[in-house]
């Protein structure tokens, strides 16, 4: 396990290595990559694992950093999650309005003059601080469990062994079915289903949605999501378009049906995103025509998901996963040197992800 995640433009190695160094040269566990990349699986899950595990992100701020749409979605996710952001300012530029958006309210440390290595031993004491501070969560999966898997109910409770002391009638006794004796109840309550159909169904899933505004649902989505249980970050995205409906809304729609694999609702969400958000300049469209291009690629729609990776890169030609799954969409359809060509191009735009 690590502590920090450390978040970089390729441009920026030589800043990002020297603060891995000196984070764990103080006892501090880090998540870098391509360091802690392993081959074989994909390494946007890793990315958004690795993300999921860390207790504090380090953000290696520079005018590389600043633009790249990778390390945008990494202090996203970091948002999202409530992971404290530790921003290194290593350049003197301002953020975009979409990084100001997410790192406004934070305090930076400025190490913009040399030598290097003394602003690094800030960052270290300002960070072992936070996590002595904050004991370490338990990384278990909390989420809720059955009866049974809780203790609720178990075998003891159904079933006496004459072993523990209980006392078994030789003589059978007549058995009577539970539902014929409680036919009444059992009726009744068939009868109430009967009458209140989907809107009592709808009412017991829905009050797992507690939020009032469309920021709140938004929030409580991204966190359903994080935990995959995509039934409840439906219905708060959902809530959130309700309330407010806009681009980015559908975008995190998108996002839920894509996890639950409902290809084709995930398709209309994205499709909603594109719709409502033509603006070249805004990252969500870009991120909208390639996760769009996955779900058709789930549904082996291969030239309708190349075609959206290519609109993807027409908006963003420095979008690496957009060349990396067009890759993989033209090696399903037997374009060998094209996959290798637009895998090559992913790696030479995001090294360090690809």
């Amino acid at each position: 396990m690590h502590d920090v995640f450390i978040s970089y433009s390729k441009s920026d190695n030589l800043a990002a290595d020297a603060a891995c160094a000196a984070l764990e040269n103080a006892g501090i566990r880090c998540w870098i990559a391509p360091r802690n990349v392993h081959s074989g699986y994909y390494w946007a899950e890793q990315i958004v694992n690795a993300i999921d595990d860390c207790r504090v992100m380090v953000l290696i701020f520079s005018a590389a950093a600043n633009i790249s749409s990778q390390v945008l979605r990494e202090v996203e996710k970091a948002i999202r999650k409530g992971t404290p952001i530790h921003p290194v300012r290593i350049e003197n530029v301002e953020p975009t309005k979409s990084m100001e958006h997410f790192l406004h309210s934070l305090h930076w440390l400025d190490a913009l003059t040399p030598p290097l290595e003394r602003h690094l031993q800030i960052l270290c004491k300002d960070v072992k601080a936070y996590l002595d501070n904050h004991s370490e969560p338990d990384r278990a999966d909390n989420g809720p469990q059955s009866e049974i898997d809780s203790g609720a109910v178990s075998a003891s409770d159904i079933v006496r062994s004459p072993r523990e002391g209980g006392s078994v009638d030789k003589q059978r006794q007549p058995f009577i079915s539970p539902i014929r004796r409680h036919w009444w109840p059992i009726a009744a309550l068939l009868a109430l289903l009967a009458i209140c159909g989907s809107g009592a169904i709808y009412f017991l899933a829905s009050s797992r949605v507690n939020c009032e505004t469309a920021s709140d649902c938004n929030e409580l989505g991204h966190a359903y999501n994080d935990k995959k249980q995509w039934d409840d970050a439906i219905r708060a995205f959902k809530k959130a378009i309700d309330l407010d409906s806009n681009a980015a809304d559908y975008l995190n729609l998108g996002w839920a049906y894509n996890g639950k694999h409902e290809w084709d609702l995930a398709v209309n969400a994205f499709s909603k995103t594109i719709q409502l958000d033509p603006n070249p300049n805004d990252p969500n469209l870009a991120a909208a025509f390639v996760d769009r291009g996955y779900a058709y690629a789930a549904q082996k729609n291969w030239s309708r998901a190349i075609a959206d990776y290519d609109e993807a890169i027409r908006v963003d030609p420095e979008y690496a996963s957009a060349f990396y799954y067009r890759g993989e969409s033209k090696q399903a359809l037997g374009d060998t040197l094209g996959s290798q060509a637009d895998k090559a191009e992913a790696h030479k735009i995001n090294p360090k992800d690809f």
